[in-house]
């Protein structure tokens, strides 16, 4: 089967009126090799913590929801240190393909608990 991973995009920016932006929805399929996935909701210490995997090998697409009201969550990768890659504020979303084997995640001050959906790449 082709095509398993289905993504839309659409994202704009207006400061003023001489400054705007306005990319255009658009939708694009992924052909996903492996055939696992994980969602849940994870909640994120103050030190850098792996993320769930489940059963997935390999990991691929991931959309992270930070519903903590107040603190940001770092998501990244250990390599001899936590390091960040990817940064969301309170209540942000954030989607991306992870390409560390094990992606971890990282509180500021105060846990936080983070929502997912991990797609096996």
């Amino acid at each position: 089967m082709a095509d398993e991973l289905t993504i839309k995009t659409e994202m704009s920016f207006l400061k003023s009126p001489t400054t705007q932006v306005q990319l255009q929805p658009d939708e694009f399929t992924i052909d996903v090799t492996g055939g696992d996935f994980n969602y849940q909701t994870q909640s994120i210490a103050t030190s850098a913590e792996v993320i769930a995997l489940g059963d997935i090998g390999t990991p691929g697409y991931m959309i992270v929801h930070n519903t903590d009201p107040t603190n940001y969550v770092e998501i990244g990768y250990d390599d001899t240190g936590f390091k960040p890659t990817v940064k969301l504020l309170a209540g942000e979303w954030a989607l991306f393909r992870h390409t560390q084997a094990t992606p971890q995640a990282k509180a500021n001050s105060g846990a936080c608990v983070i929502e997912y959906l991990l797609i096996e790449a």
